[in-house]
């Protein structure tokens, strides 16, 4: 566990404080957006009821085209189809799915945490993926918004300490 992470059992945090730990973690600066709720034992063990794993989904308004999208953008192909849900491993506890939904498709956004962004990039324009223009922050962040074939805003982020 980071050593900025709060040690102690606590079921509301200080949002500023849980902000600035969230923040420290990600190489990301963090504003206050509400309380998230941690529950950590003395030793900063996670205790029981604590969310331990990311699913995010994004709809598309053409499954096919998507599926292809996602492949070039991933650089491999989905690790698992469950009926029309396509999933992506993006990390141990972290994934990603498409799902036909054309009433919503062109609503998703997805930021993703990245380091070597300018490689990330040319390889996406390799495989024909084009991005808006790199926005670099106060803090020196970068940032830069993909948009898929729907125009999901899919975002990388990279800190000045990558």
């Amino acid at each position: 566990m980071p050593s900025d992470f709060p040690r102690h059992h606590r079921s509301t945090p200080d949002r500023a404080e849980m902000a600035a730990a969230t923040a420290r973690r990600s190489g990301v600066a963090g504003g206050e957006c509400g309380t998230v709720p941690v529950h950590v034992d003395d030793q900063g063990a996670v205790l029981p009821g604590a969310i331990t794993h990311l699913i995010a989904g994004v709809p598309v308004s053409d499954l096919g085209a998507g599926i292809d999208w996602y492949t070039r953008f991933f650089g491999r192909p989905p690790d698992l189809c469950a009926g029309e849900e396509i999933l992506w491993d993006i990390d141990e506890h972290a994934t990603l799915f498409i799902e036909p939904d054309t009433a919503r498709a062109g609503a998703g956004r997805i930021t993703f945490i990245v380091t070597g962004l300018d490689a990330l990039l040319q390889r996406l324009a390799a495989h024909g993926i084009e991005h808006e223009p790199i926005e670099t922050y106060s803090d020196g962040a970068r940032h830069v918004t993909i948009p898929d074939p729907d125009g999901n805003a899919i975002a990388f982020v990279e800190s000045p300490r990558s």
